[in-house]
C-alpha cells in the first residue's frame, strides 16, 4: 500500500514539477 502511494506521489511530482517550472518563468516574465 505504502508502494503504491509512493509511486503514486512520484507520478505526480513528475507531471506538477515541470508545470509549476514553466509557470514560474512565465510569471517571471511577466
Amino acid at each position: 500500500m505504502f508502494d503504491s502511494f509512493l509511486l503514486a506521489f512520484t507520478a505526480l511530482f513528475s507531471i506538477v514539477n515541470p508545470i509549476a517550472m514553466g509557470f514560474r518563468q512565465v510569471s517571471r516574465h511577466a
